[in-house]
């Protein structure tokens, strides 16, 4: 068994980026690590994520590889603290960071690492803003999306807006101003006019807008259109201070759902929501 994933992971080694520490890392053959065990998991971690990304590394444990051992870590990533199999020898001379597959194409170590940890934040560390709150203050369900105007955005906006609708007396929404270049900073600049309800349906006319609309032009009729004469009533320095909070908590570069303070990882389902925050849901 060792021989048939030993024989594939060298295949993998051109297509992957692995860590081997071994004798050239100033590890000798039969004797004990110079630095000790935990410091050679941290300089692994470091060179192959960068600084700062060590989280903890779990107890050494039997391997799914005959003759191996296996030591699970923890990496900060922008979706949580994710887990990644280090595979090690008994001796400890060896250790590899990779994915191993069997002849069969299988990821045998994606099926035993385990899954990420999502990234969970306090509310007042993502600095909530009660006029882009849609709904209920105080629900029990509170879901903050970081989006901005595109397809994407809009996708994640009706799906969490849908069971919303089901659920107004148990759940709300708030938007965090996440866009996506300069073209979709300048359709959230206008949304920035508007306030509660006036907020939510000045969201929804732009996100269900072709993807051309946002000319100077379209922007300055959509705001008189809805009564703005006068942008003092606008505050656009949300939308930077927004870009600036997603960069300083690390926050992927796509729409972000959280739900009572905990990142969505998994599908947008009633289901999901209600799990993720404890409450069942209609």
């Amino acid at each position: 068994m060792l021989r048939q994933f030993l024989v594939v992971f060298t295949m993998l080694c051109v297509l992957q980026v692995t860590t081997v520490f071994a004798e050239e890392k100033g590890v000798k053959k039969g004797k004990k690590v110079d630095k000790g065990e935990k410091d050679v998991i941290v300089e692994i971690v470091e060179k192959s994520f960068g600084k700062n990304k060590f989280v903890r590394a779990d107890t050494i444990e039997p391997s799914h590889i005959e003759g191996w051992k296996q030591q699970r870590i923890w990496v900060k990533s922008p979706w949580g603290d994710r887990p990644y199999l280090i595979y090690l020898l008994e001796d400890k001379n060896l250790y590899i960071l990779g994915s191993l597959f069997d002849r069969e194409g299988n990821n045998t170590t994606e099926a035993n690492v385990g899954k990420i940890i999502p990234k969970i934040v306090r509310d007042e560390d993502l600095k909530l803003n009660e006029d882009y709150r849609i709904c209920l203050k105080g629900a029990k369900v509170k879901a903050v999306l970081w989006i901005g105007t595109d397809l994407n955005s809009r996708y994640v906006f009706d799906k969490i807006h849908n069971i919303y609708l089901k659920n107004k007396d148990t759940m709300n929404i708030y938007i965090k101003f996440f866009p996506r270049g300069d073209f979709d900073y300048n359709r959230m600049k206008a949304l920035t006019c508007f306030k509660g309800e006036a907020f939510e349906s000045a969201l929804k006319t732009v996100l269900e807008s072709v993807t051309a609309w946002g000319s100077p032009e379209d922007i300055k009729e959509f705001k008189e259109a809805r009564g703005v004469t006068d942008d003092s009533v606008c505050d656009e320095s949300f939308i930077p201070k927004d870009l600036a909070l997603a960069a300083n908590l690390n926050l992927p570069a796509l729409p972000v759902v959280f739900i009572n303070g905990t990142m969505l990882l998994d599908n947008i389902t009633t289901e999901n929501i209600g799990k993720l925050a404890g409450v069942p849901l209609n």
